[in-house]
């Protein structure tokens, strides 16, 4: 082992160290489904169908098998469980967006056309370049919408059906 690679490896645990334990258990179960599908192959099973009969027990996506398979690919087993570790993305602050572009985004989403949510965000997009204001990801967007609006109301404000369970909620209004 190279000092390069010893480096990395360090770091990766290092990493590991200091993580939740729900991480850790996460990584765990990742490794587990990892072994499994090298006792497979090792079993005579091909790659692809280990990776396919796994995915089908609905414990993990296949993609996701094999997103952690090319994560571990030439690492030593010893080390993998490192390897495995989730690592999410996201600064944990939240991102400030200017209260005239929800506004704007808000009036776009509600009108009565109906638009799609990529089809408000583009329009809304266009207006903040021309001003010179920097947008977060749609994702996010629509997560700050969705604090200010709640289902039903924007259910009624885009003029569709309100869900089933929030219906039974509502009290008879018979006159």
């Amino acid at each position: 082992m190279t000092v390069v690679e010893r480096r990395a490896r360090d770091l990766q645990w290092d990493f590991y160290d200091r993580q939740t334990g729900v991480a850790k258990q996460r990584a765990m179960d990742r490794l587990i489904i990892v072994n499994q599908v090298e006792a497979l192959v090792e079993g005579g099973m091909t790659k692809s169908a280990a990776v396919a009969a796994l995915a089908s027990l609905g414990d993990a996506s296949a993609a996701s098998i094999w997103t952690w398979l090319s994560a571990v690919s030439g690492i030593s087993r010893h080390d993998r469980l490192a390897y495995l570790v989730p690592r999410f993305k996201g600064g944990g602050c939240p991102a400030s967006i200017e209260s005239s572009v929800l506004d704007r985004l808000a009036a776009e989403y509600f009108r009565p056309e109906r638009p799609s949510w990529a089809e408000c965000v583009r329009r809304v997009k266009t207006s903040a370049d021309e001003r010179g204001i920097v947008l977060p990801h749609a994702r996010t967007l629509w997560r700050r919408l969705s604090v200010i609006y709640d289902v039903p109301t924007r259910a009624l404000h885009r003029g569709e059906q309100l869900p089933a369970w929030l219906l039974r909620r509502l009290p008879a209004n018979d006159r």
